[in-house]
């Protein structure tokens, strides 16, 4: 079923930089639907903690994602993802920007 009480805007563009460079840029924006309710996590029972504010901005996500085809049946692909709190995370003392970097190797046979 997936979270509940969430919505998300988001926008995504993919384009080749050279040959085998693909970049893809995304951004979502997310809202609490509800502002009566607690927004919860991906198990749909479980309230997320410290999130009860009455703010319906919950954050913005901007991720940039590289890849290359390394080898005929390899692909490298790096991403980063940047999380910015929105109104309700920093009433719930989370007042903090949350970034994560990621590196695959992908074989196909």
């Amino acid at each position: 079923m997936g979270r509940r009480n969430l919505l998300g805007v988001g926008a995504r563009g993919k384009f080749e930089l050279f040959r085998e460079l693909g970049v893809e840029i995304r951004g979502l924006h997310l809202l609490r639907a509800d502002k009566s309710h607690a927004v919860f996590q991906a198990d749909s029972e479980t309230p997320i903690p410290n999130l009860s504010g009455s703010q319906q901005t919950i954050g913005t996500e901007a991720d940039l994602i590289l890849s290359s085809r390394i080898l005929p049946n390899v692909d490298l692909t790096a991403a980063s993802s940047i999380f910015l709190p929105g109104e309700l995370v920093k009433s719930g003392n989370l007042d903090t920007w949350l970034g994560r970097f990621e590196l695959s190797l992908s074989a196909f046979f």
